[in-house]
């Protein structure tokens, strides 16, 4: 009778452990591609949600996209993520009429002069925090001490990153 016992605990706490496992793998985020329009269309429902904005070629992008995901992944957070070198792909169309939209009168509060040429533009990446459709937090490039051309990010860069990313997701959450 003890033995019969003793294997019923055992199965209740494996089954009890089996349980915690499934509830932190529930509690995994994920980073989900987007388009042009999908994006849009987030802002004009109000959503809350956080988004980064960046481009294939683009050497800080490449830096801040696998950091990104990493991130929010590890800290149960959805955020997505819109390629615009993709979009263009896939969406040529509509996407210069669509990237006019999204970045002249959504994003017009995080755009930043461009010496060069004279004017307003989006620099990217760019990790945008929305809440009720609202831009309440955003993050442009890398970390100041960081260049790509240079090197990848150091593990102390990295960090400063994420505390950029820490308080964007403070300001929606």
């Amino acid at each position: 009778m003890k033995k019969h016992r003793i294997v019923f605990i055992l199965l209740l706490l494996l089954l009890t452990l089996a349980g915690c496992n499934k509830q932190k793998e529930q509690e995994k985020g994920t980073y989900t591609e987007i388009g042009l329009r999908d994006t849009i269309e987030m802002f004009n429902n109000s959503e809350t949600f956080a988004i980064l904005l960046h481009q294939t070629n683009c050497a800080w992008c490449r830096e801040v996209d696998p950091a990104f995901e990493e991130y929010v992944i590890e800290h149960g957070y959805n955020a997505y993520h819109l390629n615009f070198t993709n979009a263009y792909q896939t969406e040529a169309d509509t996407y210069k009429a669509d990237v006019d939209i999204l970045v002249n009168h959504i994003l017009e509060s995080i755009l930043q002069y461009d010496e060069e040429y004279d004017e307003m533009t989006l620099f990217i990446p760019e990790v945008v925090f929305v809440k009720n459709g609202y831009i309440m937090y955003d993050h442009c490039g890398t970390v100041e001490s960081h260049d790509p051309y240079e090197a990848k990010m150091t593990e102390a860069q990295l960090q400063e990153l994420y505390s950029y990313f820490d308080e964007g997701f403070s300001a929606i959450y």
